[in-house]
C-alpha cells in the first residue's frame, strides 16, 4: 500500500517518566520541567499507557523502548516481548522496505512526521492493518549521531483491519456478479455479449419466419 508522506511542524515532546511495563521512556531532560513540577509527566505517562490507541516509542536504531497496552493486545505479543524487539520486524514481507523507507526519511529530517496504512503481523501469525502516525521526537537542530537507545521517534497506530476488510469486500463485489459470484463484464464485454444475444435471437426469429413463409402459413 503506498506511503504518504505529510508534513508537518516540528514539535519536541520530552518528558522523565520510568519506561516500565507501557510507561514513557526518558525523552528529553531539559524540556517540559514546568510538567514535571506539576506532575504533568505522570499524566502525560498515564495518557501513554491507558490511551485508546497503539503507542510505541523508538530509539534510533528503530528498536521499541516501550510499548503501550492497546499495542499489545492488537499484535498479540506482551509489552515484555515487543521491548527491545525492531519494529521492522512486525511488518509483514512486502511491507519491510517501505517502512524502513518512511523510517529513515523521519530520522534524517526529511520530513518531521508522516501518515501510513501498513500490514503487520501478529504473534499468531495472522495479518493485522494499522494505520500509523510517524513522528521524529526531538528539535529541530538535533543531530542524527546522538546516543544510540535514546527516545527519537513516536508511532500512533490504530487497528484498521476490519476497514480493509471492509474496502476489499466492496471491490471484490464491484468486480463481480451479484448471482453468479463470477467475474463480471465489462462495459464492452457486456455490449458484445448483448449483440451475440440479439444477433442470435435475430437469426433464430428469421429462420422461424422463413420455415413458416415456405410452409404456406402466411
Amino acid at each position: 500500500m503506498l506511503e504518504t508522506l505529510e508534513a508537518t511542524p516540528a514539535t519536541s515532546p520530552a518528558i522523565d517518566a520510568e519506561a516500565d511495563g507501557g510507561d514513557l521512556p526518558n525523552l528529553a531532560k531539559d524540556h517540559y520541567r514546568a510538567d514535571d513540577e506539576t506532575g504533568g509527566a505522570q499524566q502525560l505517562s498515564h495518557a501513554f499507557r491507558d490511551a485508546a490507541m497503539g503507542m510505541v516509542i523508538l530509539d534510533r536504531e528503530w528498536k521499541i523502548l516501550s510499548a503501550n497496552q492497546k499495542l499489545a493486545d492488537a499484535t498479540g505479543f506482551s509489552i515484555g516481548e515487543l521491548t527491545g524487539k525492531p519494529v521492522v520486524s512486525l511488518a509483514a514481507e512486502g511491507q519491510k522496505e517501505e517502512m524502513i523507507l518512511g523510517l529513515r526519511n523521519v530520522s534524517k529530517g526529511g520530513v518531521p512526521s508522516y501518515r501510513s496504512e501498513r500490514r503487520l503481523i501478529r504473534k499468531d501469525g495472522s495479518a493485522l492493518w494499522m494505520r500509523c502516525c510517524v513522528t521524529r521526537l526531538g528539535g529541530p537542530g538535533e543531530t542524527c549521531d546522538a546516543t544510540p537507545g535514546e527516545a527519537h521517534i513516536l508511532v500512533l497506530s490504530e487497528d484498521i483491519t476490519a476497514e480493509v476488510a471492509a474496502r476489499e469486500n466492496l471491490v471484490w463485489r464491484s468486480a463481480h456478479d451479484a448471482l453468479t459470484r463470477l467475474p463480471a463484464l465489462s462495459g464492452s464485454q457486456r455490449i458484445q455479449a448483448d449483440q451475440r444475444h440479439n444477433g442470435s435471437r435475430g437469426g433464430r426469429f428469421a429462420a422461424a419466419t422463413s420455415g413458416r413463409a415456405a410452409a404456406g402459413k402466411y
